[in-house]
């Protein structure tokens, strides 16, 4: 090592991820310049927030999937304009 040579801190990595550009957060759209090569959200509480809408999201629409195939089996009646409470209720109950 006769030449002087550059060590690399992550001091310096990170001072050079400052020059980056500038990328949004996919949870809030906010801009930020990412300090990981991997980041994708401008804070671990976005990120987090984001993974509970997505979850509580599936959750949703894997209800409603099951009361459509329910509906569409016929295991739930559907109403005309005459009823109101009982449209949505199974027909066995209805026969009570």
């Amino acid at each position: 090592m006769t030449q002087k040579q550059s060590v690399r801190t992550h001091f310096q990595a990170r001072h050079e991820s400052k020059k980056a550009t500038k990328v949004t957060c996919p949870g809030c759209g906010k801009r930020f310049v990412p300090v990981r090569a991997w980041q994708e959200y401008h804070s671990a509480n976005c990120r987090k927030r984001a993974w509970e809408q997505r979850r509580l999201t599936g959750l949703l629409v894997s209800a409603l999937e099951r009361l459509l195939a329910e509906a569409r089996k016929g295991g739930v009646e559907r109403g005309t304009k005459g009823q109101s409470s009982q449209a949505l209720k199974p027909r066995e109950e209805q026969a009570l």
